[in-house]
């Protein structure tokens, strides 16, 4: 029996980075998706002024002018008077304008159109992440009992999961709602009232269609970056109730949590690094991943007797090492001993500003000429936050630079 939590951990890791790979191209697939909606909505919001315009021989920017004032004023013919003048004929025109003002007022047009993309990316993004799902929950499960029982060197004859214990694991409630209603609550909810807010206050101001479709590009952009944590996060969570069920098939009982050692760790994770629980007493997001969206904290069997002897790569010299049998919260004081106090919090900060730091690299590097700026992003990073009179002096630089355009 292997005893050493190395394996473990190396083999649970394994499937978690697995799982992770299929995620992101899930992930890609889920983008395009938005971006399809994207370009439904822009080209009815289109379709829609062209029409107005059309209908009434006037410009584009005239029809923008009329929506705004429609949207605040009623109807200026009774629906008797509607009625009456579709019978007479021969006032088309007239009662053309008057159906889309009154659309106008209450957006039911745009709304209509909204309602129907947001359905149809609802339904496709359920479809995606319950096929997803599923194969999380057969391959983590599968994989994870037969890592026990090769760790162990016991056959268990553990019990296949049938349909009925894949629904049940899919439909589990987490934070009071599962999967799909989650799904469906962030596009007929959310998205649709953030879509259908950012329309009336174009419709309203006289907003262009480039400038009102650039507002819905960032509300889907939003909407995307929403539907990918929650694809990360129902994920991570099934495929931790997959490898409690598969502990308790194969007889484990206890299991030990195992957070990952990178600067960036959270001090949540890394607090409960270590920790040993009951299987039966797990609870997802108290005592066993996800502990937060983007989690990376893994489960593994305990067993008394159990040598930890773990692998971490140094953040400062990139060097892998072994490090024995420490938690996560040691292993940072021992990491300060060799590089010195703050140091390693300096890296954290590095990592937690990588995306403005990047934009900030470019912005330089365009304002002050390569030859001045560092030209790697390591190396800017390096200057800033390692370099401070070198960091003042650029700043200078880019202050000076400024005022002199």
């Amino acid at each position: 029996m292997s005893r050493n939590t190395d394996h473990w951990e190396r083999r649970f890791l394994r499937i978690t980075q697995d799982r992770i790979r299929d995620e992101r191209a899930l992930a890609r697939e889920i983008t395009r998706m938005h971006q399809r909606s994207l370009q439904n909505i822009s080209k009815e919001l289109e379709r829609f002024f062209e029409r107005y315009a059309k209908n009434d021989n006037i410009t584009l920017a005239k029809a923008r002018q009329m929506l705004s004032r429609a949207d605040q004023q009623s109807w200026s013919m009774s629906l008797r008077e509607f009625r009456q003048k579709a019978k007479e004929g021969g006032h088309s025109q007239h009662l053309n304008r008057e159906y889309y003002r009154s659309r106008v007022s209450r957006l039911q047009q745009l709304e209509t159109q909204i309602n129907k993309e947001l359905f149809e990316l609802a339904s496709g993004e359920e479809r995606l992440l319950k096929k997803h799902l599923t194969g999380v929950i057969d391959e983590t499960f599968h994989r994870s009992a037969y890592e026990v029982e090769r760790g162990t060197g016991v056959a268990t004859n553990f019990a296949k999961l049938d349909t009925r214990a894949i629904n049940s694991i899919l439909n589990t409630s987490f934070h009071r709602s599962n999967f799909s209603q989650r799904v469906w609550g962030n596009k007929t909810r959310v998205l649709s009232k953030r879509l259908k807010d950012t329309l009336s206050t174009g419709l309203s101001q006289g907003h262009s269609v480039n400038k009102m479709s650039k507002a819905l590009s960032d509300e889907m952009g939003i909407a995307r970056n929403r539907a990918v944590t929650l694809l990360q996060t129902e994920s991570a969570q099934i495929a931790s109730q997959a490898t409690l069920k598969a502990f308790e098939e194969t007889g484990v009982e206890e299991f030990m949590l195992s957070a990952k050692l990178e600067v960036n760790t959270c001090k949540r994770c890394w607090e409960l690094d270590g920790k040993v629980f009951k299987v039966k007493k797990a609870k997802i997001g108290t005592n066993a991943s996800p502990l937060h969206p983007n989690c990376r904290c893994t489960e593994i069997p305990y067993y008394p007797d159990m040598q930890r002897n773990r692998r971490a790569r140094d953040p400062i010299s990139g060097e892998m090492k072994n490090i024995g049998n420490i938690t996560y919260r040691q292993w940072r004081v021992q990491l300060d001993k060799q590089h010195g106090t703050g140091r390693i919090d300096t890296e954290i900060k590095k990592h937690q500003n990588r995306v403005s730091d990047k934009k900030q690299h470019r912005e330089l590097r365009n304002l002050l000429g390569r030859g001045v700026v560092p030209r790697t992003f390591a190396d800017f990073q390096e200057l800033k936050y390692l370099q401070p009179d070198e960091w003042e002096r650029l700043k200078q630089q880019a202050r000076g630079a400024r005022v002199g355009r």
